[in-house]
């Protein structure tokens, strides 16, 4: 929603601003009690946590977003149902040829080739993590170009079952994205949401501290 993309990017802003402040405020030198080193050490946690979620936002939307319709716990299942489809789209045959028994095309075993070597352990599971942590498209693109490779030497049928399974390919690691930054969202909310919290209770101790000694006669 807009009202939660604009309230985001005040968020964002606010951040950055609170870190100069906080850098200017520490006068650039390091704590001496155990008490500011661990408002120190929490500010500069929310603070690379913060970073770090900007970067996971900056990401999603490089990557035009994720599929509303497919969530973190579906991803999984419909991944099962991808490989499926690649198999069965891979194994398909002419109902013609294979009712007189003719032997197969020599691309249908070029086909079973490639998914054998190359697709089968792809649709199998959770691929290129770190390529989508970092947010490369090189492993992706390889399979795909050895995909086209092939597709230029094979009959139009084959090109039709290639066409598939490129398809099948692309919504493959738009998945693989989806679940590494989904999962990374959530794990990110563990850290930066409670540390968040504890540093605006050590803010607030702080404050009281200084106003303390700073009333305090002599």
């Amino acid at each position: 929603p807009k009202s939660a993309a604009r309230w985001r990017k005040i968020h964002i802003l606010v951040g950055y601003f609170l870190i100069a402040a906080f850098v200017l405020h520490s006068d650039f030198s390091l704590p001496d009690t155990a008490f500011e080193w661990a408002l120190w050490a929490g500010f500069v946690l929310v603070a690379l946590s913060g970073i770090f979620g900007t970067y996971l936002a900056w990401a999603l939307q490089a990557r035009h977003g994720i599929d509303d319709g497919i969530g973190y716990e579906r991803i999984p299942a419909r991944r099962a149902e991808l490989a499926r489809d690649a198999q069965a789209a891979v194994a398909k045959t002419d109902p013609a040829a294979a009712a007189i028994a003719l032997p197969a095309p020599p691309h249908d075993a070029w086909i079973m080739d490639l998914y054998i070597s190359r697709l089968r352990r792809f649709f199998q599971g959770q691929r290129n993590s770190i390529a989508h942590l970092i947010g490369s498209q090189r492993p992706a693109k390889r399979l795909l170009d050895e995909i086209d490779n092939l597709s230029r030497y094979v009959d139009p049928p084959s090109q039709e079952k290639l066409a598939v399974v490129r398809n099948l390919v692309v919504e493959k690691d738009r998945l693989d994205f989806a679940r590494v930054h989904l999962g990374l969202t959530r794990a990110w909310l563990f850290v930066h949401v409670p540390v968040t919290y504890a540093l605006v209770v050590l803010t607030v101790l702080h404050i009281l501290v200084v106003h303390a000694f700073s009333s305090r006669p002599w």
